[in-house]
């Protein structure tokens, strides 16, 4: 008996020949990258094919308003990002049409500091030198077909320019890139170049709830360093964070929070109870100058670069709005959820 897939397969265009482009909505799709793969491809190519022809298939729902996300799925997996196509064929979220209340919904999540904003001056620390062996890794760590920043600069482009050259054993490119990264982890970044640095572009996604989720697109090479400064902090942090916590540091520490929650279940007594909590935007919430202090006694060997993204508000661009950030750390920054842990941290330990 033939598999759903497997009919959809044999009943398709996609079973003979592949089209050189797919045409949907007035677009042109390249589709011969996607031709020829074996069972994993064959069940992408269906996920696009019913996109574009069927967007009330039983098989694959298009949740986009504009049927627009299978397009998303082709440009993903023409990158060979198998990961990230997956993961848009089957997700729920998409892109929130622009209007004014994705904008009201944005400016309520950023609200303005609180009064008694007061960040701390940064002191004499100076991490080392950045190698270039960690730019490299980092420069690796990036996904297939990752974000482009408000620059223009995206992670293929670091990883073409750190090839090395047939004639050097070397990458000058990695090499001025650690020394720019080494000056950027020591705090020297210039007040004037801070805004160009540490601003962001934002895109709204759904949420099941029917809000908004805001992620920012950052400069690629502020993500490049974040990426650098996790590394460095990840095994003394994990060890200072677990067991309270599992969301930095700790390899497979979701699945583990899971398993230990089933068995606590399994075994738990009608005396006893279990309390599930859930922070209301709470990246966005963190109060700053907590946050700079935390940092400082906790992790003193990257506060310099932390000092310099949030000591100040920056900007946050959507569409043509521009909307100021002063609470909070950035959607999708690698330190966010190390930054976040350390504040949640000081709260966890009374308990």
């Amino acid at each position: 008996m033939l598999s759903p897939i497997t009919r959809q397969l044999r009943g398709s265009n996609f079973s003979r020949s592949p089209p050189d482009v797919c045409t949907h909505q007035g677009r042109e799709v390249g589709a011969t990258s996607l031709w020829p793969l074996r069972s994993t491809s064959s069940y992408m190519r269906v996920m696009v094919h019913q996109r574009a022809s069927a967007p009330t298939s039983r098989f694959f729902r298009c949740h986009s308003p504009t049927s627009d996300n299978y397009l998303r799925v082709a440009v993903t997996w023409k990158q060979e990002d198998l990961r990230g196509a997956i993961w848009l064929a089957s997700s729920d979220s998409f892109i929130t049409e622009s209007g004014e209340d994705t904008y009201l919904a944005f400016l309520d999540k950023h609200s303005p500091s609180a009064p008694e904003y007061s960040p701390h001056s940064p002191v004499d620390l100076t991490p080392s030198r950045v190698a270039e062996l960690e730019v490299a890794r980092s420069i690796s760590s990036f996904p297939l077909g990752s974000t482009v920043g408000p620059n223009g600069l995206c992670p293929q482009h670091q990883n073409m320019l750190s090839a090395f050259p047939p004639d050097s054993p070397h990458s000058l490119f990695l090499t001025v890139l650690a020394a720019f990264s080494s000056l950027v982890l020591e705090g020297y970044t210039h007040p004037v170049l801070r805004r160009f640095f540490f601003d962001a572009h934002l895109i709204a996604l759904n949420k099941r709830d029917g809000g908004v989720r805001p992620i920012a697109l950052g400069c690629v090479l502020r993500r490049l360093l974040a990426e650098i400064a996790c590394y460095r902090v990840s095994v003394d942090m994990s060890g200072y964070f677990s067991p309270l916590q599992l969301g930095f540091g700790v390899k497979g520490g979701v699945e583990a929070a899971v398993h230990a929650r089933h068995n606590i279940l399994n075994h738990i007594s009608f005396e006893d109870s279990v309390a599930k909590l859930d922070f209301c935007n709470a990246f966005n919430k963190v109060r700053r100058d907590c946050m700079l202090q935390t940092t400082l006694d906790v992790c003193p060997s990257f506060f310099p670069m932390v000092f310099s993204a949030y000591s100040v508000s920056f900007s946050l661009f959507w569409e043509q709005c521009v909307l100021n950030s002063s609470e909070g750390v950035q959607q999708r920054d690698s330190l966010g959820p190390l930054l976040f842990c350390i504040v949640l941290d000081r709260f966890l330990v009374p308990l």
